[in-house]
């Protein structure tokens, strides 16, 4: 990946803070940014899950 591409992803990702997701407007905007993140960088959301699930398993013990 270049340093655009990493700027980029990550403007793709904070536009997702602040979406309202309990509409349908903004579960339909998640989405198609989430598409878009996984097109650019292919298995980037399934590693940020992985991640969340281990510090959620570490917090639990």
């Amino acid at each position: 990946m270049t340093s655009a591409n990493d700027t980029y992803l990550a403007d793709l990702m904070m536009r997702l803070v602040g979406l309202d997701l309990t509409s349908a407007d903004g579960q339909a905007g998640a989405g198609a940014i989430l598409r878009e993140i996984e097109s650019l960088a292919p298995g980037s959301i399934a590693r940020m899950q992985a991640g969340l699930e281990r510090r959620r398993g570490v917090q639990l013990q």
